[in-house]
């Protein structure tokens, strides 16, 4: 669903495929020339853009908007499916570093 009004762009975006912090780091992205809104409601969030230069074609703002989710939704998942492993790599680079500290405050 798609709802355009004085310049304003709403649309749905369903919460099983999408998660909170994945549409908000999108929307972040989007806040240099749009003001963004998320409204929470049963099984989607409603999305509201609105542009901050009035008059500014919003012809392709939700295909821009959900291509972007896509990739920050893929982020989030990887994120998610892999901080166990990055963490055990930061702690092994920098463990050396760690032991000197221990070392200096003995």
């Amino acid at each position: 669903m798609i709802k355009k009004s004085n310049n304003i762009i709403f649309f749905k975006v369903n919460k099983e495929l999408y998660s909170k912090d994945a549409i908000l780091e999108t929307g972040y992205k989007f806040t240099n020339n749009y003001y963004f809104e998320i409204i929470s409601q049963d099984k989607n969030y409603l999305i509201k853009l609105r542009p901050k230069i009035p008059f500014v074609d919003i012809k392709n703002i939700k295909e821009d908007f959900l291509n972007e989710l896509i990739d920050q939704q893929l982020r989030f998942n990887l994120n998610q499916k892999t901080h166990l492993l990055r963490e055990m790599i930061i702690k092994k680079a920098f463990f050396p570093f760690f032991n000197r500290e221990e070392d200096v405050n003995e």
